[in-house]
């Protein structure tokens, strides 16, 4: 038998160093709380930002699709798997986010490595923001190709960076959040796109925090800011309720996706209640423009207070709101304390944010009433310092 030691010793370093992690089970999810051995929690830790997962109408659609196709995928999409539905929703994805077509993959994570993947090879180069998250960086990994970061939200060290390198590489694909899932805070979009076309460049922006919330219609940052990229990913398990992720680009971009996307290739297709209730959910959130704006009110008043009383709030903008806690032990120790006081918050350690910017990433979701907020504003205070 292989010697294990290696294994038991990593575990021991990183129980040490208060980074050891484990599942939660919960007994019940629903829209603003969570159920834990038999106590239920204020649940600030969920992605169901539009608090749409237990929708009547959408429980139904999935009931629907799964009576008519079944419960599972049945094998790859490039076998028998991309049933009508999938067309259905690739279509719905396109119109609501503006692009000629779109393409759905298992999650968020799968799309990012396809894209990227499929995109570019040792010819080019890849430009991200440095806190760009980790399935953009695995994407990059595994395509083994030249690849930059800049400084988070520092512009002017991205131009620098092409005003070096862009001749140097037949295609720079710049890669940004919209909505950066650790810190809450937005990508200038604008400038970016500027950028893009001042260096001949190609944009790829990930929207899986901003749809649902951001845009007149809910489309996200990009409807926001009145700008387009030359790619967007995004997912459609957050403020889309179901599961999966989506790339929307030019046909030709989603063509060469297609037929190279190993993440898409080798892998069983979505359930069909997940694809309907997708396409559903985009109809019921392009009509929650009041929705929209109140719940966007709500949150930043949440992160405007903290920031007021002296809090290192990250984000003030979105429903992402963390606050810097710093240590390890101090972060579990504030998640612990907060449990003990009904609420459910998880703390945020490395990798996942920097060595000692841990922090307490707060969700707000729609569902949460004023009376929830100003439990956990009450909370926050007592329990984590200033």
């Amino acid at each position: 038998m292989a010697d294990l030691k290696h294994f038991t010793d990593y575990l021991a370093g990183i129980r040490d160093e208060h980074l050891y992690r484990e599942f939660t089970t919960a007994e019940t999810v629903d829209d603003t709380h969570i159920t834990i051995n038999g106590t239920a929690y204020l649940n600030f830790s969920s992605n169901n930002y539009l608090s749409l997962s237990f929708h009547p109408g959408l429980i139904n659609t999935a009931r629907q699709a799964a009576t008519r196709h079944g419960t599972g995928g049945t094998s790859s999409r490039y076998v028998c798997g991309s049933n009508e539905l999938y067309t259905a929703l690739e279509e719905r994805i396109a119109r609501f986010k503006g692009f000629e077509r779109a393409l759905v993959f298992g999650s968020g994570y799968t799309a990012n490595l396809g894209a990227v993947m499929s995109l570019v090879d040792k010819q080019d180069l890849v430009i991200i923001d440095k806190l760009d998250h980790a399935s953009i960086i695995d994407g990059i990994r595994l395509a083994g190709v030249p690849f930059r970061t800049f400084p988070h939200r520092d512009y002017r060290r991205l131009r620098a960076l092409l005003a070096d390198t862009r001749k140097t590489y037949r295609t720079v694909l710049i890669i940004t959040e919209s909505i950066f899932s650790m810190d809450g805070d937005a990508a200038d979009l604008a400038e970016l796109t500027r950028i893009r076309d001042e260096y001949d460049c190609l944009l790829m922006v990930d929207e899986a925090h901003a749809t649902g919330i951001f845009g007149a219609r809910g489309s996200g940052m990009l409807e926001e800011s009145g700008v387009r990229a030359d790619i967007e990913i995004g997912t459609l398990s957050k403020a889309i309720p179901s599961a999966g992720g989506y790339i929307a680009a030019s046909p030709v971009i989603i063509d060469v996706i297609r037929n190279r996307a190993r993440s898409l290739m080798y892998t069983t297709a979505l359930p069909p209640a997940a694809l309907s209730v997708a396409h559903d959910a985009i109809d019921i959130i392009e009509r929650m423009t009041k929705e929209r704006q109140a719940f966007r009110e709500r949150c930043t008043g949440f992160a405007s207070t903290l920031a007021a009383a002296g809090y290192i709030v990250y984000g003030t903008t979105s429903q992402i709101i963390p606050v810097r806690t710093g240590s390890n032990e101090a972060t579990l120790a504030a998640a612990r304390a907060l449990r003990e006081r009904g609420i459910f918050a998880v703390g945020m350690r490395p990798p996942t944010v920097p060595k000692g910017e841990g922090r307490i990433r707060f969700s707000i979701c729609r569902g949460h009433t004023g009376d929830d907020i100003a439990r956990l504003t009450e909370a926050v205070r007592d329990i984590i310092a200033v």
